[in-house]
Formats: C-alpha cells, structure tokens, sequence
C-alpha cells in the first residue's frame, strides 16, 4: 500500500512539474526568445502583461511587404479563434486543407456569372428603400430627417437574407436578424478583454448572454436550412460543402451554422457601410454626383440597370472605389507568423502577429500622391494600378488568397 502511494505521488509530482515547464515554457522562455531575436534588429514594444497577453506584435510595416505578408502557406489567421470563439469554423480562422475546402465551398456562389443573377434581389430591395425615403419626405412636406446608415443596414439585411435563405419576410428570418444585431454588438467586445485565454468559459453574465444567443442563432439557421436548402442555391451550396468536409455529424451542422454566420455578419457590414460612406461623399462633393448620376441616364434611360449595365459603369465604381480607400470597412488585416519570414532586411520570427493599419496604408502620399487625404475618384480611371504605386497597397478587402470572397457582390 505504502509503495503504491509512493508511486501515485512520484507520478503527480512527475505531471505536475511538467505542467509547470510547459507553462514556463509557453509563457515566458518561448516569448523572451522570440522579443530577443526583435530586439536584436532594433524591433522594440512595451514588456508583456497579463491583459495584452505575451505574444509580440509586429505593427509598422513596409507596403511592399503586405505581397509576402498575405501570400499562402506563410502566415495565418489563427489569432481570430480566441478573439471570435462565437464561430467554431469561422473560414477566415484557418488555413491549409481545410480553409482550401471551406473557400472552393462559398467563393464560386459570389463569382460574376453567380452574382449578375442577384440583380433582381437588390434592385427590389433598392427600389424598396427609395419608395421609403420618398413617401417620408412627402409625409413632412418635402424636408425628413431620415437615419441612412440605419436603412442602409437594414437594406443590406434585406439583400443578404434573401440571398443566403431565400426570403427575408418570415417571422424565423426576422427573429434570426435581430439575433445577428445582438451578435453583432457580442462581437464588439474589445480584444483586450475577448483574447484572454479561457475567459469565454467563465459563467459571468456577459458569456451567459452570449452561449444563449449562439444556441438561439444555431436553432433558427437550421430551422431554415430544414426549409428552405433545396430552394436557395447558395445554402445548398454552403450545406454540400459541410457535407464533404469529412467531419461527424454535429460537426457538419455547426459547420453550416457557421458559415452563415460568416456570410451574414461580413456582408452586411462592408455592403451598408461603404454604401452610407459613399452617399456622404457623394452629398459632400455634388460634382461627382451630378457626373455619375449622367452616366447612370445615359446608359439606362428610363430603365432599371441589369447586370450588363451595371458592368459598365464607370463613373460610380469609382467613387465606390475611393469611398473603400478613405474609409476602408476593416481598420487592419492581421495574420500570425507560421515561419520565419524576411522583410527586406527585417526577420520576423516564426509565432509573431503581425497587423497591418489600413488607414496609414491608404493614405500615404508616397503611395497616393500629395492629396492622399482628398476625395478624388479621378485617380482610380484607369484602374488600381495606377491609382496607387503599389497596388498590393489598396487592401480594402484583404489580400492574396484570404482576400474577401463576397467583394464583388459588396461592390454591387
């Protein structure tokens, strides 16, 4: 008995003193390492803490490094997994085999040939909301104050549900929208407090909150997925693609739930955003508004614009284009390091995130000219590449094979 006892207690001890290596390890031996090899290059930050975590980040940058930076197979998005643990299998958290699977699943339903037969959805919607904003005005005797970012949300609403589950009416689409304001609002938790490790498992009030709203967002998804799949072809897309993911059952329905909750939340803030943006603009500099407004006559008369002639307008796209470079609709791209990697002259070690700002990128004027802060659409008629010295610069979507895969039904 007596030996036995000895030999539990060597055992725990043994477990026990590993458990404490591995974490000195992971916590500061391994950071240390990595904040020397900065250090040796100049690369210096504030020291480590318990709220911003140990791991170092690497936020100046060089334009012509983001190519590299976003290239696949060299860095990943690994650091939205504790950020965003709402999203089990959120595509933009991963890399390799199974975000490959994940991209040729969703990006081909947003490819041109997909998109031109969502016209219709938007320009019902469109016609909607402008009926709207019409009667208003009449209400008030030609003058209302009229809350556009607030309908341009829920336009955008309106576009993507329809798109993603086919309707938008039903009283399971309308309780699931306002499901995904109130995920939208969780998801705002500030990274300091949302990266912390472990915290999402804490019963405190805020993560009650939050487990209810993901049970509640899961039930109705799958509702309408029971319903409606074999009707809407982007959720029969998005389901098949679960399917073939050789993941178990319940993995395959969180998988599907996921998916639209990716779809949702990341079309519906770059769509209403850069739309409310580019209204603003637009009412600002009335020139530009009067230039795309003729072009739009010209090449649609009387006529609601289809796909054909959407695609050849020029003026507005833009516009658009310019909107996305003052006021892009993500402040930074951010990937984690999976090896070392150079930079010019610079060597960042393997594990290290690495942020890119939009807002400094879009605005050099050593990249844009002497007017990187004026509104001018002008530079972008001829396309990116001559707006921008480097075009890998402009990253209002992202870059390289992470780059979003709804932009061009954004755009539109």
């Amino acid at each position: 008995m007596e030996l036995l006892s000895k030999s539990v207690f060597s055992v725990a001890l043994i477990c026990f003193t590993s458990f404490i290596l591995y974490l000195f390890n992971r916590f500061y031996v391994r950071p240390q390492r990595l904040r020397s090899k900065l250090r040796s290059q100049g690369l210096r930050g504030p020291s480590p803490s318990f709220l911003l975590g140990n791991i170092p980040d690497f936020v100046k940058f060089q334009p012509k490094d983001i190519k590299a930076l976003t290239k696949d197979g060299k860095a990943r998005h690994d650091w939205a997994r504790f950020t965003f643990p709402l999203f089990e299998h959120w595509s933009s958290q991963y890399d390799g085999e199974f975000w490959a699977h994940q991209r040729k699943t969703i990006a081909p339903e947003f490819y041109a040939d997909k998109v031109k037969n969502l016209v219709h959805i938007m320009l019902d919607s469109a016609k909607k909301l402008i009926n709207t904003w019409e009667t208003e005005i009449e209400k008030q005797s030609g003058t209302a104050n009229i809350k556009v970012d607030k309908d341009l949300h829920s336009f955008a609403s309106i576009v993507i549900s329809e798109t993603l589950f086919g309707h938008s009416n039903s009283k399971v689409i309308n309780e699931l929208q306002a499901r995904f304001k109130c995920l939208e609002r969780a998801m705002k938790t500030p990274i300091l407090v949302g990266g912390i490790p472990g915290l999402w498992y804490v019963p405190m009030k805020s993560n009650i909150e939050k487990w209810i709203l993901k049970k509640e967002i899961h039930s109705r998804i799958m509702h309408i997925v029971n319903e409606h799949s074999s009707k809407v072809e982007v959720l029969q897309s998005i389901i098949n693609g679960a399917k073939m993911s050789a993941l178990g059952p319940a993995a395959v329905e969180q998988l599907i739930v996921d998916n639209c909750k990716h779809v949702y939340p990341a079309g519906l803030e770059s769509t209403a955003n850069t739309a409310a943006w580019t209204l603003m603009l637009l009412t600002t500099h009335p020139e530009w508004q009067d230039r795309a407004h003729a072009e739009v006559a010209e090449l649609c008369g009387e006529s609601l614009p289809d796909a054909a002639m959407l695609s050849k307008i020029k003026v507005l796209t833009t516009v658009i284009q310019e909107a996305l470079r003052l006021y892009p609709p993500g402040p930074f791209i951010a990937r984690e390091t999976l090896e070392d990697m150079k930079f010019g002259d610079l060597e960042i070690p393997k594990c290290v995130g690495v942020w890119v700002a939009m807002m400094p990128l879009h605005h050099d004027p050593e990249l844009w000219g002497p007017d990187p802060s004026k509104f001018n659409p002008e530079r972008f008629a001829n396309d990116i590449g001559s707006a921008c010295k480097m075009p890998q610069a402009y990253i209002p979507f992202d870059n390289g094979p992470h780059i979003c895969a709804g932009q061009l039904f954004a755009m539109l």
